[in-house]
C-alpha cells in the first residue's frame, strides 16, 4: 500500500513535522473561480491487498487534519484508491462517527472515463507550474497522474503542512509551506524566485494565491518553512504578510531566522497571530486594486515584471 506523494524525505523537516503536530494534504482542488471543492489523498494496493484496510492506512490525527481542514472550508475528504490491474478507482468519502473517529462514509466505484468527468467537475483552476524534475520521478509511474496528463488535465496543488493543536479541540492553528532544496539556507529566500521573466519554474505566484486564500479561510497564519538537502541540524522559517508585488514577511526573510531547534519555531508558533494581507495596492500610488486588476499585472509578466499596478499607472509602464 503506497501513498502518492509528490513531497521528498528529510530527516529534519520529518521529526520537526512529528514533535508539532504538522500534516500533509496531498491535494487540494479549486474550480475556475477560485473557490475550494475538495480535499483529497491517493493511495494505490497491489493485487492481493485488502482494499477495508485504506481506513487504516492514515493514523487517527492526520485524518482529522485533513478532515478539519476539509469541514472548515466545507468541501469532502476523499481518498482515491487503484488496486493493481483495475480498470476502475475507488473514492472513499470520509466522515465523523459519533465516537469522533474518521472513518469511510461511502464507497463509490469509477470508470477511468467516469474519473475524468469527475475530476473536470472539482478542477478548474490551470496548472500554471509543472512539478520539479525530483517530484515527477516520484509520480511518473503514478496511474492517476498518467491518466490525467493523458487528457490534459493535472492532479493541482497540496498544502505542505497542516498544525493541529495539541488539545482535545485539534484545532488548525496554521498552514506550512514547505521548501527542501540544494542551496545554503543563508542563501535561499523564495521571495527571490517570485518573479523571473526567463524561467516558468520561477513564477511563484500561483503557489503562494491558494495557500493565502486558504490561510485566510482557516483564520489561521501561513508559515514558510525551508530546508537544506543534506543538511539535518538547521532550518529556518517566517510567516507571510502579502504576495502583492512580491512575496513579503511578518518576520523577515527566512535567510534571517535560521536555527537548530525544533523549540525555536513552536514558540514562534506561540505568539500572535498574524494573517496574511489579501488586499493589494498599486506599486506607484496607494491606490487598492482589486483582484482582477492584480492578476491582469501577473499575467501579464513580461511587460510589468511581476509587480501590480493600478489601471492608470498601467498606462505609463
Amino acid at each position: 500500500m503506497i501513498k502518492r506523494d509528490t513531497e521528498g524525505s528529510h530527516t529534519l523537516a520529518d521529526k520537526l513535522f512529528g514533535d508539532l503536530n504538522i500534516f500533509d494534504l496531498q491535494g487540494l482542488l479549486l474550480t475556475n473561480k477560485y473557490e475550494f471543492s475538495a480535499a483529497l489523498e491517493a493511495i494505490y494496493l497491489t493485487s492481493n491487498e485488502n482494499l477495508k484496510e485504506v481506513e487504516d492506512f492514515f493514523t487517527q490525527d492526520a485524518l482529522r487534519a485533513k478532515y478539519k481542514l476539509a469541514t472548515k472550508l466545507n468541501i469532502p475528504l476523499y481518498i482515491i484508491v487503484h488496486q493493481e490491474n483495475n480498470q476502475y478507482f475507488t473514492i472513499f468519502t470520509m466522515v465523523e462517527n459519533e465516537n469522533t473517529k474518521i472513518v469511510i462514509g461511502k464507497a463509490e466505484n469509477k470508470t477511468f472515463k467516469e474519473f475524468i468527468d469527475w475530476w473536470s467537475q472539482l478542477k478548474g483552476t490551470p496548472q500554471t507550474k509543472g512539478f520539479r524534475h525530483d517530484a515527477q520521478n516520484r509520480t511518473k509511474n503514478s496511474i492517476i497522474d498518467n491518466l490525467l496528463k493523458q487528457n490534459s488535465l493535472a492532479w493541482g496543488g497540496n498544502v505542505d503542512g497542516i498544525i493541529i493543536s495539541k488539545d482535545v479541540n485539534s484545532n488548525i492553528i496554521g498552514i506550512v509551506e514547505k521548501r527542501i532544496r540544494e542551496a545554503a539556507l543563508a542563501h535561499y529566500d523564495p521571495a527571490d524566485f517570485f518573479y523571473s521573466s526567463s524561467d516558468p519554474m520561477r513564477n511563484d505566484h500561483y503557489t503562494w494565491k491558494p495557500l493565502v486564500k486558504l490561510a485566510l479561510a482557516l483564520d489561521c497564519p501561513l508559515y514558510l518553512l525551508t530546508f537544506e538537502k543534506g543538511n539535518n541540524t538547521s532550518y529556518a522559517y517566517s510567516d507571510v504578510k502579502t504576495i502583492i508585488n512580491g512575496l513579503q514577511y511578518w518576520s523577515g526573510s527566512p535567510k534571517h531566522n535560521i536555527t537548530t531547534e525544533i523549540e525555536d519555531f513552536n514558540q514562534f508558533l506561540n505568539q500572535e497571530k498574524r494573517l496574511p494581507i489579501e488586499k493589494g495596492y498599486c506599486l506607484k500610488c496607494t491606490k487598492e486594486v482589486t483582484d482582477t486588476v492584480r492578476d491582469y499585472c501577473l499575467n501579464n509578466r513580461k511587460r510589468f515584471k511581476g509587480k501590480v499596478y493600478c489601471f492608470n499607472h498601467q498606462k505609463q509602464i
